[in-house]
């Protein structure tokens, strides 16, 4: 992922999004072969690929995503979670290995709920000591 993500920042790009990263390791992975953020080996492994990116001059920020009812597939569970047991409209993508209708999904309890919560805060305090640049984009943006 590294050279992609670098490429952009060599080519003229001055502020990359990642694409989704899944934040916890209860339901938010959504396909096959996702980057996470969930814990320090993957945090270290972002540290990389974040400092190759700023060595071009670009920032990057880290796009924390929950997959919810639309998971495609979660190597920690064997079913899809979401507020409410629900069947998405639509068919999965096969870019992402999908097949077929998405399955119903199991409705998270609160105690999930919070899991995933809590996940996305864990994710981003994570990103930003592993150098990302959201949260110093964003103070920016407040400014103007």
């Amino acid at each position: 992922m590294q050279p992609y993500y670098e490429a952009f920042g060599r080519g003229g790009f001055g502020a990359i999004i990642t694409e989704g990263v899944y934040t916890d390791r209860q339901f938010s992975q959504g396909y096959q072969y996702q980057p996470g953020i969930t814990d320090a080996a993957q945090a270290a492994s972002w540290a990389g690929l974040i400092e190759g990116v700023h060595s071009t001059g670009a920032k990057i920020v880290l796009q924390l995503m929950h997959a919810g009812a639309l998971s495609q597939f979660n190597r920690f569970k064997n079913e899809t979670g979401a507020p409410s047991a629900v069947q998405p409209k639509g068919t999965q993508m096969e870019f992402y290995r999908g097949l077929g209708a998405y399955p119903v999904t199991v409705e998270m309890t609160p105690a999930e709920i919070e899991t995933a919560i809590s996940g996305f805060a864990e994710a981003a305090k994570r990103a930003q000591d592993a150098g990302a640049d959201g949260s110093k984009c964003v103070a920016q943006m407040d400014i103007y």
